[in-house]
């Protein structure tokens, strides 16, 4: 029997690596310039710092449930640590593009793999009763990494450079490995499974062609194989993949949870909401620097209160979730995720900095609402294998929605603009915010009424 003590050295360990973790999947959008100018690429090729590290790291989650069930909660632990550590050493020392390339890669595996396996162990070490407000702190963590890692990214590139945010992160991951030698304990069971080498193969494949095709919508035709045939190559290695899972009798992700009606609407909610949320986070920018002709400076000021309510009802949801249960957050997250889109869909020429405010606030408050919310009504009560299956799968999924949000607001966008002008392009962006956020309501409401 493990102390409430030894529980919460756990839980710090690892709330604090979601931190750092977290942190470097977003740190790099700052240092590109930098990165270009040392070793004379192109814009194109120093992007893939970011992409290339965002697509491994989604690749990377559903082979991290077989390890989750087959290792020791502490022997996974540290590998995956050690895997981070290794990457991050590489990127801070590479003399060239490739090498800080590779390490880039290596350090998401890393950050792939430590999400679902926190969420399980987190889950795990406290009881039912506590999930709200222990999931809501560690979301939290997971949720300030992407505001605090452009500004200190920003800050130490430009006094020290850009080889001494990675020499950051380093300290940071021997630090993690370092507590998690000394505190971290077994908490999950382990199951003996074989390796599942051709599901793998296809969930890769298909994750890789998905987001490749989503990745380049942008700049090609849903018609070019660059885009469209990405897509289609993906999406038929998934169904081979998922029909593979469901005719399997020991299937390496049981596909079966979502006959779990909760699993099931915290899966949608938490895709829609991801669809919505993202999709105004990577278009608000555009509009606000390129239309209205704001600097990221002012933007960036102004987006701030939004910032700050992320994290605070990421972690107010989580203890009000113990003492009122989910149906009060998840009707009034989902009530401010439409509101906010109407108000964005007046957006126009001569829109001041409050109206771009009072968007990006209600779509953060949402945010932390409803991720926080749905994730612990979607895990919680899942046991043993099924809970590493749907951390898994939840994890992949929303990694998918969010590579379709980054693309689907430009293309929408470039569409309209390209046929009615800016503005009309910009209303038509949130009104698929609108779509998105009808949608959660209503299976909000189903859900309800089903219960």
């Amino acid at each position: 029997m493990i102390s409430i003590k030894t529980n919460k050295y756990i839980f710090i360990i690892l709330t604090f690596g979601s931190f750092i973790f977290a942190m470097s999947t977003t740190i790099t959008a700052v240092m590109l310039p930098s990165i270009m100018d040392a070793f004379l690429i192109s814009a194109g090729d120093a992007q893939w710092l970011s992409s290339g590290a965002t697509l491994v790291s989604g690749i990377t989650i559903p082979i991290a449930a077989y390890f989750i069930k087959r290792s020791s909660s502490k022997k996974y632990f540290l590998l995956v640590t050690t895997i981070f550590s290794a990457g991050t050493l590489l990127s801070a020392v590479s003399p060239n593009y490739s090498l800080l390339l590779i390490g880039r890669l290596i350090q998401a595996v890393g950050s792939g793999m430590i999400m679902p396996f926190s969420q399980v162990v987190v889950l795990n070490i406290y009881p039912k009763n506590k999930h709200g407000t222990v999931m809501g702190i560690f979301t939290m963590a997971g949720s300030t990494a992407p505001i605090v890692a452009p500004i200190f990214a920003g800050l130490v590139t430009d006094n020290y450079g850009f080889q001494s945010v990675f020499f950051f992160l380093l300290i940071a991951g021997l630090i993690i490995l370092l507590l998690g030698f000394i505190f971290m304990k077994n908490v999950t069971e382990t199951y003996r499974e074989q390796f599942p080498y051709i599901p793998i193969v296809f969930s890769s494949f298909g994750f890789l062609g998905l987001l490749v095709g989503l990745g380049n919508m942008s700049m090609n035709s849903i018609f070019r194989i660059q885009t469209g045939g990405f897509m289609m190559f993906g999406l038929f290695c998934l169904v081979l993949f998922v029909r593979m899972q469901l005719r399997s009798p020991e299937p390496h992700l049981n596909l079966r949870i979502f006959q779990n009606l909760d699993f099931r609407t915290s899966v949608i909610i938490i895709m829609l909401v991801s669809l919505a949320v993202m999709g105004n986070a990577m278009f608000m920018p555009l509009y606000a620097q390129s239309i209205l002709g704001y600097s990221a400076t002012v933007y960036a000021l102004v987006t701030l209160p939004g910032s700050i309510v992320l994290s605070v009802s990421t972690m107010l949801s989580g203890k009000l979730y113990d003492m009122k249960g989910p149906k009060l957050l998840l009707i009034s997250g989902a009530f401010f995720l439409p509101v906010g889109s109407i108000i964005g869909i007046f957006f126009n020429y001569t829109s001041g900095l409050l109206h771009l405010g009072f968007v990006s606030f209600l779509h953060a408050f949402t945010a932390g609402t409803l991720n926080t919310s749905a994730t612990i009504l979607g895990l919680s009560i899942l046991k043993g294998k099924d809970r590493v299956d749907g951390s898994s799968i939840l994890n992949t999924l929303r990694q998918i929605s969010l590579a379709i949000a980054s693309a689907a607001s430009i293309v929408i966008y470039s569409m309209v603009k390209n046929t009615f002008g800016e503005i009309p392009g910009v209303k038509a962006v949130y009104a698929s915010f609108l779509i998105y956020g009808l949608l959660v309501l209503y299976f909000i409401l189903m859900f309800f009424r089903k219960k």
